[in-house]
C-alpha cells in the first residue's frame, strides 16, 4: 500500500460498528536468505524488497496505526516461516528475483540458475537460511 493511513481509515470507515479487520503482511525489514551481507543470495532479498515493496517497515508499523485510527486491537501475532532445507519459499523467492533481475537485464539466465542452484546446494548441505515473518492483526471497529 503507498497510503496505508488512508486505507485503515477507509477501513475503519466502512466497517459497522464491532466489525473486524484483519491485515495479514511480511515484515521485509527482515527478510533474510543469505548468510552474509555480501552473499548473493541475500541480494535476491535486497532486490525484492527495492523492486517489489512499498515500504518495507511497514509490519512494524501497522499496530501503531490500526490504534491511531481508531481501531480496538484485538491481537498482533508475528509467526517467523523457516526455510532450513532449501526446498521451501526461499527457491521461489530466489527465482521471482532472479527473472526480474534477468528481464531488466541486471544479470544473465545462467547466473540466476545458479542462484536457485545455490540455494538448493545450501539445502543439501543444511546451510540454508530464509526468514520471512509474516504479522497478522485483528483489530476492530470501536464505534
Amino acid at each position: 500500500m503507498t497510503e496505508p493511513e488512508r486505507a485503515l481509515a477507509e477501513a475503519f470507515r466502512v466497517l459497522r460498528p464491532g466489525g473486524q479487520l484483519v491485515v495479514c503482511d511480511v515484515d521485509f525489514s527482515k527478510l533474510s536468505m543469505g548468510l552474509d551481507d555480501a552473499d548473493p543470495l541475500q541480494a535476491c532479498a535486497v532486490g525484492f524488497c527495492r523492486r517489489f515493496v512499498t515500504d518495507p517497515w511497514f509490519a512494524g508499523k501497522l499496530r501503531g496505526l490500526a490504534y491511531a485510527t481508531g481501531f480496538e486491537i484485538e491481537s498482533f501475532n508475528v509467526d517467523n516461516r523457516l526455510d532450513l532445507k532449501g526446498t521451501g519459499g526461499g527457491v521461489t523467492w530466489i527465482r521471482f528475483v532472479a527473472s526480474a533481475l534477468v528481464r531488466e537485464g541486471v544479470i544473465g539466465q545462467p547466473l540466476a540458475d545458479a542462484l536457485s542452484v545455490e540455494w538448493a546446494r545450501r539445502g543439501e548441505e543444511g546451510t540454508a537460511y530464509g526468514f520471512n515473518p509474516f504479522v497478522t492483526l485483528i483489530a476492530r471497529e470501536s464505534t
